[in-house]
Parts: structure tokens; sequence; C-alpha cells
């Protein structure tokens, strides 16, 4: 995979240096608040184990047609500009994270490998982060 910050319409997230071992056994889900500048458009999460050199490997990938962000059922357009909750949920995987790598989430607007691209060229994301209505990636740890 390209070094994190080598695509410029990339967001890349990184935790510290792990102090112990840490197994995600399960569906990780990133929990967005996220605006569009159109209607419509898709969230291509991957979730990475980055080792102490920088090197990474993928865990897992995870995909959102944000039109269906309330389920299969009913497709709902963006509000254009307006932020609205959806999550986005990887493959369930069992890996182990080992103590000082560091976990990362890139979250892109597509993913020309793994879904084809739905929006127009210069669709622009905002994602809020922290607090309690910000973005958030969640983890099923086995103990």
């Amino acid at each position: 995979m390209q070094a994190l910050d080598a695509e410029a319409t990339w967001l890349a997230y990184r935790s510290d240096p792990l102090p112990g071992d840490l197994r995600i056994a399960g569906a990780p889900r990133l929990e967005l608040e996220i605006a569009t500048s159109g209607d419509h458009g898709h969230v291509t999460p991957t979730l990475l184990d980055m080792a102490p050199d920088g090197s990474t490997k993928a865990i897992s990938r995870g995909f959102l047609n944000l039109r269906y962000r309330e389920g299969l059922e009913a497709e709902r357009p963006m509000p254009a500009g307006r932020f609205v909750r959806a999550t986005a949920t990887f493959s369930p995987q069992d890996h182990t994270v080992r103590a000082g790598h560091r976990i990362a989430v890139v979250v892109a607007g597509s993913n020309t490998v793994w879904a084809v691209p739905d929006q127009p060229p210069g669709t622009r994301y905002t994602l809020r982060h922290g607090g309690s209505r910000g973005s958030a990636l969640v983890l099923p740890v086995a103990r």
C-alpha cells in the first residue's frame, strides 16, 4: 500500500503505538458524521496494521453507498452540505495487532479496485472529528 499521506484525496488516521497486543475479532465499524458536496457518493475505508517501520498491512476493507446509509430498503439522497450519521462496516476479521504497531484507517470516497466510483469528479467529503457527535472507529476486541 502507498504511504498514508501519499494520496491527496484520502483521509488517514493512525493511533499511537499500542502498549500491548490487540486482537480484533469480528466486523469493525466506522461510524461517520459526514457531509458531501453532492447528493450521493461512496465511502471506502481500509483498516491497517502499521508496523514501527511505517509499512502497512491491510486488515479489512469496508464500503458504504451513502444513498443507502439507512439500509437497503430505500434509497435516500444525501442532503448536500449537511452532516448526517452513517456507518461503514468492514469485513469481519480475526487479526492481532502486535505491541508497538499502530492501527490506521484510510477513508476514501471511492476505490476503483473495490467499488465503481459513483460520484462526479470534484465531489468533496467532510468528516466531523471528536466529541460526542464526531466520527469514530469501533473495533470488536477479543480479550
